[in-house]
């Protein structure tokens, strides 16, 4: 209703985080896809927390595969590093250890084709290293 009533999407609270932010931190699908809906601003869909964490980071990392494709569609930036270094595909990593065993292992690809598995079909897309991007701070 708030939405309806056009209510600020961009709105933050003291963390800086929206209300994307929340509903992608506390995994309700529902409510981030209702959001998304409501703008196609890539500027919505990149904004930081006060730890520089997108959207993109908390849906990646807590399994939402709707969410994220629809992040991505809107133009959800891959590249983004939160305060830890991470992006959001090292994000997804259980704990840091691994995240740092990711980063590793993709340094050492010039280009790493990945599937991610679609109902019925698969959809190849493209990661490239990108000299310390994967580099763990």
């Amino acid at each position: 209703m708030l939405l309806d009533w056009k209510a600020n999407i961009k709105a933050c609270d003291h963390q800086s985080n929206t209300a994307l932010h929340h509903a992608c931190q506390r995994k309700h699908n529902r409510s981030a896809l209702l959001l998304l809906s409501r703008t196609d601003d890539p500027e919505v869909v990149n904004m930081t927390n006060n730890e520089l964490r997108t959207p993109l980071h908390l849906s990646s990392r807590h399994g939402m595969v709707a969410v994220t494709r629809l992040l991505l569609e809107k133009g959800a930036n891959v590249l983004a590093v939160d305060c830890n270094g991470m992006t959001p595909a090292l994000a997804c990593a259980p704990d840091p250890n691994v995240a740092e065993c990711l980063a590793i292992i993709l340094s050492m690809y010039p280009s790493v084709t990945l599937l991610a598995q679609q109902p019925n079909n698969f959809q190849k897309g493209e990661f490239h290293s990108l000299g310390n991007f994967y580099s763990i701070v």
